[in-house]
Order: C-alpha cells, then structure tokens, then sequence
C-alpha cells in the first residue's frame, strides 16, 4: 500500500495537509446531508396529501397511486446507472445535476394543475431521488475513506440525515394539510436546494473521474426495464390485472437474466459493466446489502398499517399521524450517533447483528397495541426504540457494505445498494398489503351483513395508503359517517377489521425482518472500526499492563 494508507488505484481522500478531513470538507458534507434530507423528505412527504390532491386536482386516488408509482419506478429503475454516471463524470458534478432535477420535479409538483403535470414532476423528483443516493454515497466513500477516523462520524449523520427525513417528511406533509396548501410541501423545498447546491459547489472536491470506456447501453437498457417494470408489477399488480400483470412479470424476469447474462459477458470480456456483479462475490458488500435490503421490509411493514390505523381506528388527523410517526425518525437520528460510540467496545459484525436482531422484537411489540383501546404516544416509543437499532445497524452495515469496495466504483457500488434496498420495499409493500387486505377481508366475512361485505371488501382489497385517503377524504368532504364504509352502523366492523389486518400485517414484516438477521450472519468476521482492538481486546491489554506495575 503506497504512503498515506490509500490502495493503489483509489482516488486520495482530500485532507488538509494529509492529516484531518479539512473544515471546509465537513461544511460541504454538511450541505450534502441537507440535500439528502430534502430529497427522502419528498419521497415520504406525499403520502400525508393524498387527499387534497385528489380534492384540488380534480384527481381519482388511483390517479395519485399512478403518480406515486412512476415516482418510485424511476427511482429504482435509475439508481445504479445514476451511480454508475457519477463514477465517471465526477460525483459533485452528478449530485448537483441531482439537486437541479429535484428544484424542477419540486416546482413542477408544487405548481401542478392535473394529472400529467403531477406525473412529469414526480418523474423528475424520482430521478433526482436515483442519482442523489448513490452519489452521496460515493462522495462519503471518497472523502472520508476506510480506516481513518472520521470516517464512523460520517456515516452515523448519514443515518441521522436519512432519519431526519423519515421522522419530519410525514409531520411536514400533515402540516401542510392542516395549516397551508400542499402545495408548500414540495416547493418549500426549491430554495433550499439551492443554496445547498452553491454549499457543496464551494465546499466539496470534484471526485477522480474514470477513463472514457465504452458504455453498457444493453446492460443498462435492460436494468433499467427490469428494475422499473418489477416496481409497476408490485405496487400496481390488482389494478393491472392477472394476464395484463402475468405477462409483464414474465417480460421482467426476462429482462433480469438478459441484464446479468450481459453483465457477466462484459466482465469476462473485460469491458466496462453498469453493475460490477463481481462486487457480489465479497461477503462484506453481498451480505450487508442483503441485510439493509431486508431491513426494509420491516419499514414498508409499519410505514403501510400505521398512518390508517391512527388514522381510521384512533381518529388522528394527519397532523397527530406524523408525530407518531416522527418517533421512528428521532430514534434513527440517536441510534446514527450511537453507532459511533458502540463501534468503539464491540466488533462491527456483533453491532450490526444486535441491532438488527433487535428489530423483529420492537415489531412484535406493537401487534398488542393494534386495538381499539390502542395508545398512540406508546406505538411511538416503540418506534423510536426500532429507530435507535435500525439506526446503529444500518451506519454500520454501509461502512462494512464499502469495506471492499474500490474507491473508483463507490457510487455504482451505492446505486446498487439504494436500488436493492427500493426494490425490497416494492415487494414487501406488494406483499404485506396482501396480508393485510386478507386478513382483513376474513374478519369483514364473520362481522358484517352481506351489504356491508360488499362495500368493506371493495375497499380493503385497495392499499392501505388509498384506504387512509379514502377516510380522509369523507372527513374533509363532511360525509365520513354517510358514506360506505364508513357510516355508523360500520364503524366497529372496519375498526375491528383493521386492527386483525394491522396486527397480521406487523407479524409478517417481523419474520420479513427476521431474515436480515439471517442474512446478516453472513457478514464477515473483522477488526473492529477503529484502531485499538474490541472491549474484551482492552480488558486483556489493561490486565496485562497491571501485571506488569
């Protein structure tokens, strides 16, 4: 390894004068992590104004769920080429590009007056969402590279950032919609990602660039209709219909194995890929992304049954919605910074697993709550409890997801991450919005006239975001309790019905969640994070130097 630690072919860390990450440099990255916030506070932002964009935009909910769907389409479909694009045209240059199509998509969004506005903006915002992640990833890689001593600090305010966003998108969503217009919720936004761009032009280096090769149009062409069709599959599958959505899974599957037939034709051949598929052969960057990506289905779990739950069941407006939900987003923030503290006493690998091991047990102490009687203040210390574990593990499984990876690959490397940690959520969504219509369903089947059968079922074979907008919207619209499902005589049997729905729902993302911890068993056994050995590697040290007095 030449002199200052860094391997041979890795672009240098930018210090001041080799030494600390220079002032400058963490001023940069904190303009970045802004940046990160805006962009996954639009991502969960939409979900609090569903109805007032169905009410303002003259729109069906299943207009808003096709909005919703091309946003996150494009985000998973993008996102490894986006990380790919920034590896070779710079990462700063990439990023800021990312933050000019989130101020379009944003404004676009803000200022939309029909459907095909809301869908264009919404694309914009996606791919803005897929070129942001990864590439933010990349620059944390390059600048703060493995084993110097910032470089845990860094990841922890990754994961503060990402549980910033998560914990305020809701709550600023629900305050838009009770106080200001919603349009606010998106172009609030606009500026402040400007100045965040002028903040990282001024502040963050220009990433090495790789040598102009030739690029994977098939393989990209391939991913990218792979990736986004599985997507439309699982977020659209009862809307599309059985043959309609049998043949479109058939052509995403094909597309998957021409993706990775070109990919590994490619590497053989030795010529550049849009996806290292290589990077899979190292346990530290297959077993941490498959952990993280599992990891999501617990989120998806909770983020799908909680807001209609409190919403339907414990009356909340969305206001109060957010701030149960905003719990999880503080305990995220704590646990980024903890994992810097925990890191110094215990390996990597048993931080990661005991903190993901601890994710199934929050959830499963939820599904008591899931009642008529049910405390929202107390569903939201639990979820702060799954914040602070979900923050701990995921800081330190991006450190051990990179921990092999070349600094020249960190953005693809990050798209790759980001996009199957998107596609995790996509189909655990699909799957545990079954679950819950299921359940559902068969409780309705027990409790109900056959009138009431008809009308619940209808609408608990929608999703739970629909069902949450389709109370709302008979709140905001005055006829709540005239309106099936939800007049009077129905109240007890949705209420009752949504809980067994909930409680099943929360079960099934705890065993979903439960596999991560599996996976997680993967990880490669190492030193820990920072120089100077584990607990028990300093117990023996202070034992053997009180030998020696």
């Amino acid at each position: 390894m030449p002199p200052g630690g860094v391997a041979r072919g890795r672009s240098a860390p930018v210090t001041a004068g080799g030494g600390p990450i220079a002032t400058r440099v963490w001023i940069g990255y904190a303009f970045l992590l802004f940046s990160v916030v805006l962009i996954i506070v639009d991502y969960t932002v939409v979900d609090s104004v569903i109805p007032d964009l169905v009410r303002d935009l003259d729109l069906t909910v299943d207009d808003v769920g096709t909005a919703l769907t091309s946003y996150l389409a494009t985000a998973a479909a993008f996102t490894i080429p986006g990380g790919k694009l920034a590896d070779r045209i710079g990462r700063r240059l990439l990023f800021l590009i990312g933050l000019a199509l989130y101020v379009a998509g944003s404004t676009l969004t803000g200022l939309a007056w029909g459907f095909w506005p809301l869908v264009a903006g919404r694309v914009l915002q996606g791919l803005s969402l897929a070129i942001v992640l990864p590439t933010g990833l990349g620059l944390l890689n390059s600048l703060f590279p493995q084993n110097r001593p910032r470089r845990h600090r860094a990841l922890g305010l990754w994961a503060t950032a990402i549980g910033v966003a998560a914990g305020i998108g809701p709550l600023i969503g629900g305050m838009m919609a009770v106080t200001f217009s919603w349009r606010w919720a998106f172009l609030a936004g606009v500026p402040l990602a400007a100045i965040a761009a002028i903040g990282i032009r001024l502040c963050l280096p220009e990433s090495q660039k790789q040598a102009a090769a030739s690029f994977d149009v098939g393989g990209t062409t391939l991913l990218v209709l792979a990736a986004g069709s599985l997507v439309v599959v699982a977020d659209r599958w009862t809307h599309l219909g059985s043959g309609s959505a049998a043949l479109l899974l058939t052509g995403t599957v094909a597309a998957f194995a021409g993706f990775v037939w070109v990919e590994r034709a490619r590497e053989r051949a030795g010529r550049d890929v849009v996806a290292s598929l290589g990077l899979f052969r190292k346990r530290s960057f297959a077993a941490g992304t498959v952990t993280a990506a599992l990891m999501s289905c617990g989120d998806v779990g909770f983020q799908l049954v909680l807001p209609l739950f409190t919403g339907v069941v414990l009356d909340y407006d969305p206001l109060a919605v957010g701030f149960v939900l905003a719990a999880y987003g503080v305990g995220i923030g704590l646990g980024g910074g903890l994992a810097e503290q925990v890191c110094k006493f215990f390996d990597e690998r048993t931080v990661a697993l005991t903190a993901v091991g601890v994710l199934p047990l929050t959830l499963l102490a939820l599904i008591p709550m899931f009642k008529s009687s049910g405390s929202g203040p107390l569903m939201a210390a639990v979820l702060a409890v799954y914040g602070v574990a979900w923050g701990v593990a995921y800081a330190t499984l991006v450190n051990m997801i990179f921990r092999d990876v070349p600094q020249s690959a960190s953005a693809m490397a990050g798209g790759m991450q980001s996009s199957m940690r998107l596609l995790a959520g996509a189909l655990g969504a699909a799957m545990l919005t079954a679950v819950f219509a299921g359940v559902s369903t068969t409780s309705v089947e027990s409790s109900a006239t056959a009138q009431q059968r008809e009308h619940l079922k209808t609408h608990l074979g929608a999703s739970p975001k629909v069902l949450y907008s389709h109370r709302r919207i008979g709140r905001l619209q005055h006829e709540q309790r005239g309106t099936p499902p939800f007049n009077e005589a129905n109240v007890a049997v949705v209420n009752e019905a949504y809980s067994a729905g909930a409680r099943a729902t929360i079960a099934v993302a705890a065993g979903l969640t439960l596999l991560a911890l599996g996976a997680g068993l993967a990880l490669p056994r190492g030193s820990p994070r920072f120089p100077g050995g584990g607990l028990f590697t300093r117990v023996r040290q202070a034992a053997g130097g009180a030998q020696h007095r």
